[in-house]
């Protein structure tokens, strides 16, 4: 299956939610404000037994950006992420030891 096949199936289910159920959301359950989805991820990962995990959603972020740019390489990466080249090579770019094996 494409991405082009995938998105087109998300938007017809994303299209079926909107017009079945006249809600704004289409996540209902994480719209409360006495709590966000870092408190939710914190609590299970402390019942994991994992413990605090710093800045989780940053690194999700990070990690995946990385996996993109050394599959498909940095032009799909920057258009996938949605950062400049400048950004991606400051915050994001991790340089592992299989890299510096391959030179």
């Amino acid at each position: 299956m494409t991405l082009d096949e995938v998105l087109q199936n998300v938007r017809v289910e994303l299209q079926n939610h909107f017009s079945d159920n006249e809600n704004e959301f289409v996540v209902q359950g994480y719209q409360g404000t006495a709590w966000s989805l870092n408190d939710q991820f914190h609590k299970i990962s402390d019942d994991a037994g994992l413990g605090k995990i710093a800045c989780p959603f940053r690194k999700m972020r990070r990690s995946r950006s990385n996996e993109i740019l050394r599959r498909w390489g940095e032009t799909k990466e920057l258009l996938w992420i949605g950062h400049t080249a400048d950004v991606m090579e400051r915050h994001y770019r991790q340089h592992l030891d299989e890299d510096f094996a391959t030179c």
